[in-house]
Order: C-alpha cells, then structure tokens, then sequence
C-alpha cells in the first residue's frame, strides 16, 4: 500500500484542509505514515503569512530534499498559490498544489507516483469543503471551515493572492457537517475562516444566522467562533451578541486589532478607528463580562513612529484583553506596505520585546481573576508531567493535575492558580466519563504531523 507522509503548518483553515487531505487519501487507499524512510511521498501543507514562516517553509523543504526525493515531494497550501516563482526558482523538482486543489489530492499523488511533475493551482476558490472526506486530528474536536477568502484589502496582507475572495459555504451543508460531527461524539466544533463575520454577505445571510441555527443541533456540544475583523463585528453586532447567548457558544472572540492608532489603521486599510474598536469591547463586556477576547497587533508597521506605537501599548493596557497575539511587521512580496519604508530589524524585535512583555502581564492578571471559580471543563487535549488540558465556557485555558484518564470528559474544577497561558485547577469531580482510549489509539489523525 502506497504511504504518504504529511506536515501541516500555519491555522486551522490548513489544519483543516490536511484532515480532508487525509481523509480522501484514506477513502483512495492509501496509508498516512509517521515516518519519513517509509514514505513513498510526502505532502508538506505549507504557510507563508510571514516572512519568517516563509524561511521556514524553505528551509523545512531544503532539509527534505535532502533526505527525499525531490520529485515525489509536493508542496501544498498558501506558499505555492501566492508564490509559486520562489518554490519553482528553488525546488525545480516538487509537484505543487494549491489550497483549492485538496478535493483532487489522490489524483496529484497518483501523478506524482508515475514521475509526472505537478503544477495545480486553481484560483476559483468555489469548491465547498464542507462535508468532505476527512479524519480529525482531535477525536473531540471538528474544525469546519465556513468560507473561503475575504473581502478586505489589507496593505500588509499576502494571503488574499492565496485564498482570494470570499466564497460562503452553503449553510446546509454547513449544518450536515456540524450535525454528522455531533453524532459522531465531537464536543467542540471550531468555525473557522479568513474572516468568519463576513460569512454569507455574498448569500445575503449572516454569521448569527449560522450561529443560531447550529445551535439547534441535539447535542451536548461547544462552538467556538473564529477570527473576525473588527468592522465586520460591528455591523452585525446586536445580532451577534443575541447569537452568542447561547450555552452552547464559547464565550470567546478573537478580533484583531492590529494597531491602536488611527493613522497606521488608516496605512494598513482597516476599516475602523480605535474608537470604533473600544466601543466594540465595550458592547461585548456590557452583555458578557467574562468575554474571553484575543486580539493581534502588528508591531513596526512601515513609517510607525515610536510614539504612534505606544498609543498601541496605552490602549492595550487600558483595555486588558485576555490575549495579544504580537507580530512584527515583515513584508510581503506583492502588497503595498512593501513599498514603504521600513524601520530596522533591531527596532522591530525592540517594540515586539515590549509589547510581548505588557501582553504577558496581562494575560496573567486576567487569568489570576478567575481564581476560586468553581464550573465545568471539557478536557480536549492532553497534558505533559502528569496533567491534562481543557476549556470552560468562556475557552478559557485550564491545566488540571491528575493520574486518572479525563480525555474528552467534563471535569468540576476550582481554579486555584493562574500563568499567563492557562489557569490552574484542581478536580473536584467528573460530571461526564472520558472518551475510550482505544478510540484516541486507533484514530487516524495521529499519524500527521503538525510542525507549528
């Protein structure tokens, strides 16, 4: 039997589209294999969001060429469809295979088998990848991809020449998938896109739509929401938080807020100002206090003086959001922040120290508040030293110390502690029994691997 080797890297839209990589691989017959001496090829799934995870995009499939044959590699994912010259220019060799080409993997690799070079990368980004064949990489949880592209423009952005614009996925088919999950034992199903609040603008429907109707689904599960741009949120925002009123939606968003100062907003083409995100926050906290929010900042935007940066710092540490993603600006081949001036390495990495540093402080401050909290937490990872992961209804982080097995069960915990990355609980009880271990052993999805 033919055994293909995968690596997947970058966010769950790619950790999704490897599951359905996996899953037709399966369905054709072949074999997903752990080791790379036993491949007969290998697939690597690839990101290029930033210039760092290009260079090791490349360097990942420098080291492979290395020890493999270059010609039964293919590179799959946003590297080749944004930037197919580099991977031609330097890999000559490799096959490659764009994220809308997943549905037709089986037929790349039987090509690639025979000695043929691949080169697929359709940009109708039209083919729904909803209901696919695939395997989970988590028993519990269903990463569901709801739409394909965006509409924004981003000066910065490169993975528009990747994804391209928006496609929404039928909302039926959105629903089989969900529903099929849930019979299937998943707990939590994960949303996820470009930009999740501009679902259905092309379909005259809307994310609170698809919310409320996935919540009718019979089921004990979580949903949680991903990613979505700022003014998308505010224009669905009432309708948003009566979606969210459900128990059965982690009370969690993520909304990148990318830099506190209107004038670099305006250079990077957002479409809001920091006072449109402030009362954002402040909706969101007025109907749910406990709102676990996660935002991104881009720190050395192109032309970003020191003190435009640090009304990024004020306003984070005004707002105290529970998570701040922090990246420096690199540049992006093709996009239009490329041809402004840069600040230089030293000063880029200076303001990431910083503001890194104040996101650390605060997370920690906004886990310790939830200190002597008594509630229920599905277990859905596993720990290291004798500990397990899990979330509360608001996706919060929870490491909980314990011998018994708890995958996939409901824990009554009391958070004693906190560190900036999770809280710390101490079992009280279990409410709902773990998944079977033979279930997590025989699954599938552990024999990819996912490189972060």
């Amino acid at each position: 039997m033919t055994k293909v080797y995968i690596e997947t890297y970058g966010c769950t839209l790619n950790q999704a589209d490897s599951e359905i990589i996996v899953g037709i691989l399966l369905k054709h017959g072949y074999e997903i294999t752990l080791s790379i001496e036993d491949a007969d090829v290998i697939i690597v799934n690839t990101c290029t969001v930033k210039l760092p995870t290009e260079d090791k995009m490349i360097s990942r499939l420098e080291k492979l060429s290395q020890v493999f044959d270059p010609r039964r590699i293919i590179v799959a994912g946003c590297l080749p469809q944004a930037e197919r010259f580099i991977v031609e220019d330097r890999f000559p060799e490799m096959s490659m295979m764009g994220p809308y080409a997943i549905h037709k993997v089986h037929e790349v690799v039987e090509k690639v088998l025979k000695g043929e070079r691949v080169v697929y990368l359709p940009k109708d980004n039209r083919t729904v990848k909803a209901c696919m064949p695939k395997v989970r990489r988590n028993p519990i949880v269903e990463i569901i991809p709801i739409s394909a592209g965006c509409i924004g423009n981003c000066t910065y952005c490169i993975v528009k020449f990747a994804r391209g614009k928006l496609f929404s996925y039928p909302p039926e088919k959105i629903f089989e998938h969900a529903r099929k999950a849930v019979e299937e034992g998943v707990k939590e199903l994960w949303l996820t896109s470009q930009d999740t609040g501009i679902y259905g603008w092309d379909r005259g429907y809307t994310l609170p739509q698809l919310i409320k109707k996935l919540t009718r689904i019979p089921g004990d599960f979580f949903m949680r929401i991903g990613m979505m741009t700022p003014n998308s949120a505010m224009k669905m925002l009432d309708d948003l938080l009566d979606a969210y009123r459900s128990r059965k939606v982690f009370k969690f968003i993520h909304l990148p807020l990318q830099s506190g100062n209107d004038r670099v907003l305006s250079l990077m083409n957002r479409r809001y100002t920091v006072e449109d995100f402030i009362k954002l926050i402040e909706r969101i906290r007025e109907k749910f206090p406990r709102m676990n929010i996660m935002t991104d900042i881009i720190v050395g935007f192109p032309t970003e003086t020191f003190e435009e940066f640090m009304d990024t710092v004020k306003l984070m540490k005004e707002l105290k959001l529970d998570s701040i993603n922090v990246s420096r600006y690199w540049p992006r081949p093709g996009t239009e922040a490329s041809k402004l001036k840069r600040h230089s390495w030293g000063e880029t990495k200076r303001r990431s120290r910083i503001m890194t540093k104040i996101g650390i402080e605060i997370s920690l401050e906004r886990n310790l508040s939830w200190k002597g909290w008594v509630g229920n937490v599905i277990v859905d990872e596993f720990g290291k030293h004798g500990t397990w992961m899990g979330r509360n209804y608001a996706y919060k982080q929870f490491v909980i110390p314990s011998n018994e097995y708890l995958f996939g069960s409901v824990v009554k915990v009391r958070a004693v502690g906190a560190l900036p990355t999770a809280i710390i609980a101490k079992k009280i009880k279990v409410v709902k029994p773990p998944i079977k271990k033979e279930l997590v052993e025989r699954a599938p999805i552990f024999s990819m691997q996912y490189v972060s």
